[in-house]
C-alpha cells in the first residue's frame, strides 16, 4: 500500500533534529547525469567472487549512514539502503534460501522507491534479444536517462566519513548490527 503525504511541517532554522525537525534529504546539489542502461555482464553480476566482492563494497564509507545536527543523529541515505535491499535478495536468490521477513521489506522498500523515482523514459518495445540461457527480454539499449549524479552522493558520504569521530564510528556499527546493512562477516570496511 502506498501512502501518499503531500505535507511536511515547516522546518525551523537552525534545525533542532528533535522528531522530525530534520531535512528531508542530504542537503547537497545534485547535478544530472545522462545515462544508458545495458546489461552488463562482467560487474554486479548474481554469483561468484568477482560479484561478491563488487557487491560487498559498493557502497561508500560509513555503509551508507551519515551523522547530522549538533547532537551527531545517525541518519541513513536511502540510496544505499535501497542497494542493501537488492543485494539482499540477489544473495537471497543465489543461495536458493526462502524469503525472510527482511526480503520482504526489501521487496516492498525498493518497489516503492522504483514507483516515487518514476522514470517515465521510454524503452523500445518488443521482446527482441535473446537472454544468456534462452528467452528473450526487452531490450535496454538507447534510452537515455536522466538521472541524479550518485557519484556526488557517493564522494560526499566519504567525505564526511573522514571526519567521523571514534564515537561516531561505534554508534554506527550499533546501528547496523543484525541487519542488512551490515558489512560481510569477514569484510573490514571503514
Amino acid at each position: 500500500m502506498l501512502t501518499v503525504c503531500c505535507t511536511h511541517a515547516p522546518l525551523t532554522f537552525p534545525l533542532a533534529y528533535i522528531g522530525h525537525d530534520h531535512p528531508r534529504e542530504l542537503q547537497i546539489k545534485l547535478d544530472t547525469v545522462n545515462a544508458i542502461y545495458s546489461d552488463d555482464d562482467e560487474h554486479y553480476a548474481l554469483e561468484g567472487v568477482q560479484a561478491m566482492a563488487e557487491w560487498a563494497t559498493i557502497r561508500p564509507p560509513g555503509m551508507g549512514f551519515v551523522f547530522l545536527g549538533e547532537g551527531d543523529l545517525p541518519f541513513g541515505v536511502s540510496m544505499w539502503h535501497q542497494i542493501d535491499c537488492l543485494n539482499h535478495i540477489r544473495i537471497i536468490m543465489v543461495q536458493g534460501e526462502p524469503p525472510t521477513g527482511q526480503t520482504r521489506h526489501c521487496f516492498n522498500y525498493l518497489r516503492q522507491a522504483l514507483m516515487c523515482n518514476g522514470d517515465i523514459v521510454l524503452d523500445p518495445g518488443g521482446s527482441s534479444q535473446i537472454a544468456p540461457g534462452g528467452g528473450t527480454i526487452a531490450p535496454t539499449t538507447h534510452s537515455s536517462h536522466t538521472c541524479r549524479d550518485w557519484r556526488q552522493v557517493y564522494k560526499y558520504m566519504a567525505d564526511e566519513h573522514e571526519k567521523w569521530t571514534p564515537e561516531q564510528k561505534e554508534v554506527q556499527q550499533e546501528v547496523v548490527r543484525d541487519t542488512i546493512h551490515a558489512p560481510p562477516a569477514g569484510l573490514d570496511v571503514e
